[in-house]
């Protein structure tokens, strides 16, 4: 029945019945299934499963996994209370929606040996903000992150090939402002994006590796501009920052501790956005002639992306060092 279990919960790592001792080394298909009187439970190092639904839709907020857990199964903690878990490296399979609809849990890492990112794993999980993913992760499938949003900055890893439909999707909802988000982006070669796989965010801007700027833009802009309500900047990701300059505009200098010079051919009304790292906007300045003066000296020490638009319709994405 529900409310039978007391708020604190630990598992055994043995049971006897008829005078045999067993090893407990699953959680059971819907073992605590809408169970709404526990809080936390910890788990012997002998579990090496946690079965389909195990703790779909009780009010569960803590679970320990420990080392030795193989195998965490469709939908086993969905619709829960939880807040927070770790994932222990010994994981090396986890299944569809496992943390769906989990609208506490804020932020996790995933293991080493997963090198997928299941369809619907964090659908719905409103106050996440922070998700480690491993290197080793090809495939991001589709809705994994639908509906996050409270994750205004992702990374994501170099191995990456392909991102599903409706990935990193705010909502189904119209494009109207649903903030920015930053995304630094690891792979030397575009990953594959599925139908709307980055969709209806205001803004967003991605970091991506040094010489590979055009690549993206080739391949990624036409496809995110459907479904961007406002801008898409890209920006590389170089060794080092320094003096930006080509035949139409000019950055200086970078690093910068005060004033940041910029030349170019600009439009009357021309503008200049300056976004912090996380993609948020702390700056915007009407540029009133080809030759502009910023003060910056009040910004926090860190890096920026200096957006520009020049009298040709081009944006520049230029990353700019703030020191002290």
């Amino acid at each position: 029945d529900l409310y039978d279990y007391d708020s604190l919960i630990n598992i055994p790592p043995t049971v006897t019945h008829d005078d045999v001792t067993y090893t407990v080394t699953a959680i059971d298909i819907e073992a605590f299934y809408y169970q709404k009187g526990m809080n936390v439970v910890n788990l012997p190092s002998t579990i090496e499963t946690i079965d389909t639904a195990a703790f779909y839709l009780s009010s569960l907020t803590e679970i320990t996994l420990q080392e030795g857990v193989r195998c965490v199964n469709y939908g086993a903690f969905t619709s829960s209370g939880i807040r927070g878990i770790a994932l222990p490296q010994s994981l090396s399979h986890i299944d569809v929606g496992v943390f769906s609809n989990c609208r506490r849990l804020q932020n996790i890492a995933i293991p080493d040996n997963i090198t997928r990112i299941p369809r619907g794993i964090f659908m719905r999980c409103d106050s996440l903000n922070h998700v480690e993913l491993p290197d080793g992760v090809d495939t991001i499938e589709a809705y994994a992150f639908y509906s996050t949003p409270s994750l205004r900055e992702i990374t994501i890893p170099s191995q990456v090939k392909y991102i599903g439909e409706s990935a990193f999707t705010y909502s189904n909802g119209l494009m109207d402002n649903h903030g920015s988000v930053f995304f630094s982006i690891k792979c030397e070669t575009p990953p594959a994006l599925e139908y709307s796989s980055i969709a209806y965010y205001d803004t967003i801007m991605f970091e991506v590796p040094c010489g590979t700027l055009e690549a993206y833009q080739n391949v990624w802009q036409p496809d995110l501009d459907l479904y961007v309500a406002n801008s898409v900047t890209f920006i590389e990701d170089c060794n080092a920052v320094e003096e930006y300059a080509d035949a139409e505009i000019r950055v200086y200098p970078n690093p910068t501790s005060d004033f940041l010079y910029i030349e170019g051919d600009f439009d009357m009304g021309s503008q200049v956005f300056i976004y912090g790292m996380t993609g948020r906007i702390v700056e915007i300045v009407e540029l009133t002639s080809n030759n502009a003066k910023l003060n910056i000296s009040y910004l926090p020490e860190g890096y920026y992306i200096v957006r520009i638009g020049d009298g040709n319709g081009k944006l520049h994405g230029i990353k700019v060092c703030k020191k002290r």
